[in-house]
């Protein structure tokens, strides 16, 4: 039976992998690398079909995130494979447009704020064993991006008409940083987060001297309705017994 059991496990954990969710993390990968390659050799040929395509691809994002959260389908794997997916898809596009000219080469700043997020999070993880979590700014970030790089693709990255639309949400990206820092400095850098580990810890071991005090407890009440008290009272007062007949003098 225990050999059966692991074997159940294994082929669990195997399985696991093989996930609706991680087979569009893999297929928006290998479908963004074609994608670059395309644009690298042939131009945007045509701003409506690479923009469809554009949009197709980062469409899976959304919806492998929908599936592994709400459908139990989340793994570790899925945990790793998801920020590669979107760091070659938002920086491989937006690289190749830059070495095609499409692109000035100033939105590159962005990656300088990837670079200190990723330094802090191995910092965090190695010494407190902490993952950080993606925060409001970053989502607003990965956005941004997002959006300036598939409108440089439709309409161009220029100063007035529809082209102006890339630049300001390259300049929106960038200016999530600061925001970010702050959030970061907040939630994992500040004495306030300190109190709040205390006090969490303190709260765990209040509730485990409490578990652990219930049953005493309720062997001593048990011990106290099983072996009632009575009121014995020892002193014997003299009882006149009443007798049908009167003595006779």
């Amino acid at each position: 039976m225990k050999d059966k059991n692991k074997k159940d496990i294994k082929n669990d954990s195997y399985y696991k992998k093989l996930t609706i969710p991680n087979i569009l993390t893999v297929f928006r990968m290998v479908s963004s690398i074609a994608l670059f390659g395309y644009i690298a050799k042939f131009g945007i040929t045509s701003p409506l079909l690479v923009t469809l395509a554009t949009l197709g691809i980062g469409a899976t994002d959304a919806v492998d995130g929908y599936l592994a959260r709400n459908c139990g389908m989340s793994s570790q794997l899925g945990s790793i494979l998801d920020p590669i997916a979107d760091k070659i898809y938002n920086w491989g596009l937006g690289i190749t447009l830059m070495a095609t000219g499409i692109m000035p080469l100033w939105p590159l700043t962005i990656a300088a704020r990837d670079a200190i997020v990723f330094g802090v999070s191995t910092y965090q993880f190695k010494k407190n064993g902490l993952e950080m979590k993606p925060t409001i700014p970053a989502k607003l970030k990965m956005l941004f991006q997002s959006l300036g790089t598939i409108s440089t693709i439709a309409f161009g990255f220029g100063d007035s008409g529809l082209s102006l639309i890339a630049p300001i949400c390259m300049g929106s990206a960038i200016a999530t940083v600061i925001p970010e820092v702050i959030c970061i400095k907040k939630k994992y850098f500040s004495k306030d987060k300190d109190k709040q580990d205390n006090n969490k810890i303190e709260e765990t071991k209040t509730k485990e001297e409490e578990e652990n005090s219930i049953e005493p407890i309720e062997k001593s009440k048990t011990l106290e309705y099983n072996e009632p008290t009575q009121n014995i009272s020892y002193d014997n007062p003299k009882v006149k017994k009443k007798t049908l007949f009167k003595k006779r003098d």
